[in-house]
C-alpha cells in the first residue's frame, strides 16, 4: 500500500465520520429542517478537519437528500422522512 493510497483511505473514513456527526446533529434537532448549517469553514473548525473533508461529507449528505447546497445561500437542512432512518 502506498502512502498516497493510505492517505486517501483515511480521508474517506474521516469524511464518513464527519457525515455521521452532521447527520446526528440534524437528527437531534441541533439544526432544524429549513435552517442553514454553519459554513464549511466553521464546520471544519468545529470538527478539527479540513474544508475538503467537510465538503465531501456535505456532498454525500446532499446525495442522500439530507441537505440542499445552494451557492451563495448556504447549506439548507431538509426535512427527513421517518423512512430515512430505517
Amino acid at each position: 500500500m502506498t502512502l498516497a493510497h493510505a492517505s486517501t483511505e483515511n480521508w474517506t473514513t474521516l469524511s464518513q465520520e464527519i457525515t455521521k456527526k452532521i447527520l446526528r446533529d440534524v437528527i437531534n434537532h441541533h439544526y432544524r429542517p429549513g435552517s442553514r448549517l454553519p459554513t464549511e469553514r466553521t464546520l471544519a473548525q468545529k470538527f478539527g478537519v479540513t474544508r475538503q473533508v467537510v465538503r465531501e461529507s456535505l456532498k454525500h449528505l446532499e446525495a442522500v437528500g439530507a441537505v440542499t447546497i445552494r451557492q451563495r445561500s448556504g447549506i439548507i437542512v431538509n426535512d427527513l422522512p421517518i423512512s430515512y432512518f430505517f
